[in-house]
């Protein structure tokens, strides 16, 4: 169980405890007439209420903090994609990327305009493969496996 979730157990949990044991020593000290009050639980309940808020409270906060984290993180990774895209324009050639993980394959506009693929064209290894020159293939497949390093 990860550390949050402890404390969130602990606080809740015995926050739970405490107000029920606290509330039926009320009660006792009610019925044995050692205390002259009416007997109710509200409070009690309230205050796990209180309790329970608190949490979601926080859990609120984090989620908000954590977006506000993401937001800053997809604007720099734009702005980084931006210059990139400048940079392989003002230089006229054509770069590809493979994402191994979604197994996809994102290529310039020049780079496309070079392999004769269309801008909305979905780009598969092996086609790239097909439209290399016959004596480079076996180089780049070469090298391409060596990048990978033993990584399917």
């Amino acid at each position: 169980m990860a550390r949050g979730h402890r404390r969130k157990a602990l606080m809740v949990g015995g926050s739970v405890v405490f107000l029920v044991l606290v509330g039926l020593v009320e009660s006792v000290l009610i019925f044995w007439r050692k205390v002259q009050a009416p007997l109710t639980v509200s409070p009690f309940y309230l205050c796990l209420v209180l309790v329970m808020a608190y949490e979601l409270g926080r859990d609120v906060l984090r989620a908000s903090q954590l977006v506000g984290e993401l937001q800053a993180s997809d604007a720099g990774l734009r702005e980084n994609e931006e210059r990139m895209s400048l940079a392989v324009d003002a230089a006229n050639f054509g770069i590809w990327i493979r994402d191994l993980a979604r197994n996809e394959i994102w290529a310039s506009d020049k780079w496309r305009e070079l392999f004769g693929f269309t801008p909305s064209e979905r780009i598969e290894l092996e086609r790239i493969f097909q439209r290399l020159h016959p004596d480079d293939r076996e180089a780049f497949q070469g090298v391409f496996a060596k990048a990978l390093g033993g990584r399917s």
